[in-house]
């Protein structure tokens, strides 16, 4: 798995580029919760399976909304697949529509923008040179970008302040900064990230505690003494959130969940919420 940070002017809408490739004949890993994402699978077949027992198949260009749970990918290898996480204010510029609705859900991204982002597709899978897949994803992301005025920025910025800005940041700080009621502020984060302020809270506390175990950082255990009533509580929330327990993520038993947090490398180039779940 490589990641790549966005430009610039694509760094408030994108996470990162990733490409990831597998040789295996056969692919049964755990992915776990993260944000929305275009995935374009460019070799290999298979399909995304979540808790509630539905099954997404791979389509060339996917659109997969923001998961609040980790999910299975079965699949017949050789995988290949190059893909765009989606900040909150990504998917209400790239993509017109409620995260809610397509929260835990992949579906045929042409369905949404047609049969153009096809030609997206047949470029990227005639290389293999991750400059250039990137140089063609930067302009997919910009042609869709268009909608960027229609995203409320200054509430998008203001939570994810609010979800860095502590272990378990209180709804009422977030009422304060933006001058919503709570009903409001609940309506949107549906809308822009697929839930609600609470769950985006266990979410990410979860993510984040992970993360710093996968990199062998010791916050992780801090974040499970701080922000956890016990041990079993701790795991808990990471084995519903990533498909690990804190142990297994440690152990490496899981190699796909461990190799997203590799966005961690990008620290200081993406949004800290991206590197730091």
């Amino acid at each position: 798995m490589d990641y790549v940070p966005p430009p610039p002017d694509l760094s408030e809408f994108l996470t990162a580029f990733y490409y990831f490739r597998a040789d295996d004949a056969e692919l049964n890993e755990l992915e776990r919760a993260d944000v929305a994402q275009f995935r374009f699978v460019l070799a290999g077949e298979g399909h995304m399976e979540f808790p509630d027992g539905n099954h997404y198949p791979f389509t060339p260009c996917s659109l997969l909304g923001p998961r609040t749970v980790a999910s299975r990918i079965v699949a017949k290898g050789p995988v290949r697949a190059f893909g765009l996480g989606l900040l909150a204010a990504g998917w209400g510029a790239l993509t017109g529509v409620e995260a809610v609705s397509l929260t835990n859900k992949m579906i045929d991204a042409t369905s949404l923008l047609g049969p153009t982002v096809l030609d997206v597709h047949r470029a990227l899978a005639a290389t293999d040179d991750l400059d250039a897949m990137v140089e063609i994803g930067t302009s997919f992301a910009r042609t869709l970008r268009h909608r960027a005025d229609q995203v409320p920025l200054w509430f998008t910025r203001a939570v994810d302040r609010w979800l860095i800005s502590s272990l378990q940041p209180v709804l009422a700080d977030l009422i304060a900064d933006t001058g919503l009621t709570r009903r409001q502020i609940e309506k949107l984060t549906k809308q822009l990230y697929g839930a609600t302020p609470g769950l985006l809270v266990r979410k990410y506390r979860a993510l984040r505690a992970a993360n710093a175990l996968a990199r062998g950082d010791e916050m992780g255990e801090l974040l499970a003494a701080d922000a956890y009533y016990d041990q079993s509580h701790f795991i808990r929330e990471v084995k519903e959130f990533t498909g690990i327990t804190p142990g297994g993520i440690k152990d490496e038993e899981e190699r796909l969940s461990r190799l997203t947090f590799g966005r961690a490398a990008l620290a200081g180039k993406v949004s800290s919420l991206s590197s730091d779940s």
